[in-house]
């Protein structure tokens, strides 16, 4: 997962933060990760979406989960608040599929334009003991800046 993660053509300044061992019946290593989204751009013109409200954000975001084969498990608003002259929701979701289609998720997500921040990603295999590629994880909390 690290070095697809590394070798994504969107994903910049991938480094690790930590890592412990895990004990038990999931044992291995946990590590914890940083890295950025970058926009990708389609020639000289920006891909991107203008949302204008939460409904909107969370349509968006559920078409690009569906879009790239990964089944939504968990879905919610978080919060709304005002930050300076913007609304900013922030919405937690967790899917799961393969690899690829988190990555395609990814991909898709950070080319969406500046009025969204990814906040928190975890993505991780289901079974900690297989790693099988077609059975992963997406955890994810984004800002969405309307």
């Amino acid at each position: 997962m690290n070095n697809e993660l590394r070798k994504s053509n969107t994903i910049q300044n991938f480094k690790a933060i930590s890592s412990r061992e895990r004990s038990g019946r999931n044992s291995g290593i946990l590590g914890v990760y940083s890295a950025q989204l970058k926009n990708i751009k389609n020639g000289t013109q920006k891909v991107g979406v203008n949302l204008t409200n939460n409904d909107e954000a969370n349509n968006w975001l559920r078409n690009i989960l569906t879009t790239n084969r990964l089944t939504v498990k968990n879905y919610k608003d978080r919060s709304s608040k005002t930050q300076d002259i913007f609304k900013v929701h922030e919405i937690e979701t967790i899917a799961n599929g393969s690899i690829n289609a988190c990555l395609n998720a990814l991909n898709a997500i950070a080319a969406a334009g500046s009025n969204i921040k990814l906040h928190k990603l975890t993505c991780s295999a289901i079974d900690q003991q297989d790693f099988g590629a077609s059975n992963y994880q997406l955890k994810l909390v984004l800002k969405i800046y309307v």
